[in-house]
Order: C-alpha cells, then structure tokens, then sequence
C-alpha cells in the first residue's frame, strides 16, 4: 500500500504507482514495447522507411493519407511524413510555408528532395515539370467560381 502513494520511478513522471515500481502508463508501455521510453521521431522515420534506389527516394512505409503522403503522430499531434523529416532532418519549418517535394514522389521523405517554398512556389514547380496544365487549372477554376465569372 506504501508503494501505491510514492510516484512512478521513470525519470520525470509524477504519476503515482499502480505496482512496484511503474504507473499503469510506464507499465502498459513496458508491456506493449518492451521499453519505457519513447521512440525519438528519427528511429520512427527511420525504421518505417525504405530506400528506393533506383531512384534515390527514402519511402515512407507507414500510414498514408487517401493523397499517398506519409501520417505519423509527433508529440501526439498527427503530421505529414516528410514534414516531420524535414523538420527533423534539416530544420524548423517557417509558419505558412510548405515542404515541397523536388523528386514528384509523395511519400519520399528524403531530407535531399525535400525543399521549403510557398504555395505559388509548389505551384510553379509543378507547371515546370508539367505536373498541372496552367490553362486547363485557369479553366477549372473559372468553372467552379461564380464571383470570376462576374
């Protein structure tokens, strides 16, 4: 009953024990992995990711989004796969800036094909490599908007 008051002995957890040693949290996670520390971001990058070597892209082979980019959890928030590379890899990723893809791939997250721009930046990168059709996106656009037709 003693040990019951005392707090977890992980480093840093305040939570009370609920055996011994750990709280239900510690002990679950011991249970379930094996260990009782979290995976750092880059051993989950990492380990979910395969190297494409016919074209030099690091695959993500986790969870994908219904667009092909990779999902993973980071500090219990879900994020795009090369976004978390990036920032991980490289640097902090500006507010309102995209992580574009140089390689086309969507779920590469390569930290070397992967580059920092805005939307008009993306944009433009995908009309050079002929990814969009600008006068059939004008088109689009002008169909879906009533006020452009104005």
């Amino acid at each position: 009953m003693a040990d019951e008051l005392k707090p977890c002995s992980v480093d840093g957890c305040e939570k009370k024990r609920s055996d011994r040693l750990y709280c239900r949290m510690h002990r679950a996670r011991l249970e379930r992995t094996g260990r009782l520390d979290l995976k750092s971001t880059a051993e989950r990058l990492t380990e979910k990711s395969v190297w494409d070597e016919s074209i030099g892209c690091l695959e993500w082979s986790g969870h994908r989004n219904k667009h092909g980019y990779g999902r993973l959890r980071v500090g219990g928030r879900k994020v795009l796969a090369h976004r978390a590379a990036y920032a991980e890899w490289v640097g902090p990723i500006p507010d309102g800036m995209l992580v574009c893809h140089k390689c086309d791939n969507r779920s590469c997250i390569n930290p070397e094909h992967l580059f920092v721009g805005t939307d008009k930046d993306n944009v433009q990168d995908a009309i050079r490599k002929d990814r969009i059709d600008p006068v059939q996106r004008a088109k689009e656009r002008w169909e879906k908007c009533p006020t452009l037709r104005k």
